[in-house]
């Protein structure tokens, strides 16, 4: 990043409180994260002003935010990161970039940084999620979780289910809730594909028929020690249906 650029960005968070200061800094780490992918995806011109001005929309779309406390619920992180993706998806919007554009970063920025992680190291990690007291911890966070019921946080129960080594309904998604009061539903669907990549990752089977983006009563994630998820792109958004075993749909037919 060149000078000028830097008192650019300075400039840009000069107005924002010190917390909303360090998540912008946070995100343009990212921005830089991404940069290959971006160039690749749009061409070197087009990623520097789609970065700059997607740097410049999360500014503004920080002090509008609902308090996001990442001391109390740490899987605010997936929050902060759909925010994220919806100032990426308003930077791109004038350029002519799709939500299923900004899915297609996301998977791919996600792979990179998981492909810089050793492969055993993300295969233990799957393996001590799945393990009996990180189960137990995600059951009891889960029964919190529903006594809370904050706004801006993820509301979840375990249930049984003899097929899977855990299963998890959620029944509220910031996220979701979130980017559809900001007018940006249509990006949600290409966000949860960020699942598979982050199950796969972990060697984590993974299986899901219905989530919240396509109005179902909930999203129920299934996870096993056995099979690795696979992200197809462009996705097939088998869960629109809600359970029910209807023919998958393309993402020229979304429109949740």
């Amino acid at each position: 990043m060149d000078k000028r650029s830097r008192v650019t960005q300075a400039g840009v968070a000069a107005g924002l409180s010190r917390r909303d200061r360090r998540r912008l800094r946070w995100f343009g780490r990212a921005l830089r994260a991404c940069a290959p992918l971006l160039r690749q995806r749009y061409g070197a011109d087009r990623a520097e002003q789609l970065a700059r001005d997607a740097y410049h929309a999360y500014a503004e779309l920080l002090p509008t935010l609902p308090p996001i406390s990442l001391a109390r619920d740490p899987m605010a992180w997936f929050t902060l990161a759909g925010v994220w993706s919806l100032a990426l998806h308003q930077a791109g919007q004038p350029l002519g970039a799709t939500a299923e554009d900004v899915g297609w970063v996301l998977i791919a920025c996600l792979e990179r940084v998981y492909g810089a992680i050793p492969r055993w190291l993300r295969r233990v990690s799957g393996r001590v999620f799945l393990s009996a007291p990180s189960r137990w911890i995600i059951a009891a966070l889960g029964c919190r979780s529903q006594r809370r019921r904050l706004p801006c946080t993820f509301v979840w129960r375990v249930v049984p289910d003899p097929a899977a080594d855990l299963a998890i309904d959620y029944d509220q998604c910031p996220i979701n809730t979130l980017l559809r009061d900001l007018g940006a539903g249509e990006l949600v669907p290409y966000l949860c594909q960020t699942d598979y990549a982050t199950f796969g990752a972990l060697g984590v089977g993974f299986e899901r028929t219905q989530t919240l983006a396509w109005a179902c009563s909930h999203c129920d994630f299934r996870m096993s020690r056995e099979g690795e998820p696979h992200v197809a792109w462009p996705p097939t958004f088998r869960e629109r249906h809600c359970g029910r075993a209807e023919p998958v749909v393309t993402q020229e037919e979304v429109t949740p």
